[in-house]
């Protein structure tokens, strides 16, 4: 009687589990970058009501969302909310006064929107860049 595995059916087994986690592994990834492109596209959302609020409260878009929307009366946010592609980073604000674009970095990680103009198009948007805006090109 065998009381044991062999050394070939240790292998064999560690084998399968070795080719089982390669698998899994890169599809957890793409599972995570959607999972933060939910996240970062329901806090835009939010952001932009706030955003909203605060113009019809005071007449004026803030000048910075982060500072402004957290001390703002009546209070908007409790905390300032990171971008979840750039972990400790806030999310990017612009606004030439009319018009406003709220961003994200996306999955790339690197955020390619630089502003938005005076007829409100957003300026420089990557691919993989989430926004929110009132004028165009989100």
């Amino acid at each position: 009687m065998r009381k044991a595995f062999t050394v070939v059916e240790l292998i064999v087994v560690l084998t399968v589990i070795l080719v089982l986690v390669g698998i899994a592994v890169p599809r957890m990834k793409g599972y995570q970058d959607e999972a933060n492109k939910a996240k970062a596209n329901a806090e835009l959302n939010v952001l932009k009501a706030a955003v909203e609020s605060y113009a019809v409260n005071n007449s004026a878009l803030p000048a910075d969302i982060h500072a402004t929307l957290t001390g703002a009366t009546p209070r908007l946010l409790t905390a300032a909310l990171s971008d979840p592609f750039r972990p400790g980073e806030h999310y990017g604000f612009y606004t030439n006064g009319n018009y406003y674009v709220i961003a994200s970095a996306g999955a790339g990680g690197v955020l390619g929107i630089s502003g938005i103009n005076a007829s409100g198009e957003v300026q420089g948007k990557e691919a993989d860049d989430l926004c929110v805006t009132n004028g165009s090109g989100c």
